[in-house]
């Protein structure tokens, strides 16, 4: 019998590596292009490779707003931009 709570301890592990992942694939794709400027969907489709969740991309966008490397940019639409926080 499988304990739930490892399992969930599990999943938690995969999840956090696979934002770790997207973390680094959009730090990677900002050195070479770091005038670029997307929304999270935009991101998900031309910066990171293979097919993340929607879930997992914001993840990696929000702790790289939290930590500064981010930001946000809200256009009058309620769209939400994403560009290098110091370009």
């Amino acid at each position: 019998m499988i304990d739930r709570n490892v399992a969930l301890a599990q999943v938690d592990k995969a999840s956090e590596t696979i934002v770790d992942r997207l973390e680094t694939e959009i730090r990677t794709y900002l050195e070479t292009h770091p005038d670029a400027t997307d929304t999270a969907e935009g991101i998900a489709a031309w910066w990171i490779q293979g097919a993340p969740t929607r879930s997992a991309v914001e993840q990696a966008l929000a702790r790289l707003v939290a930590s500064g490397e981010l930001r946000e940019i809200r256009i009058q639409t309620g769209i939400i931009l994403y560009a290098k926080a110091n370009s």
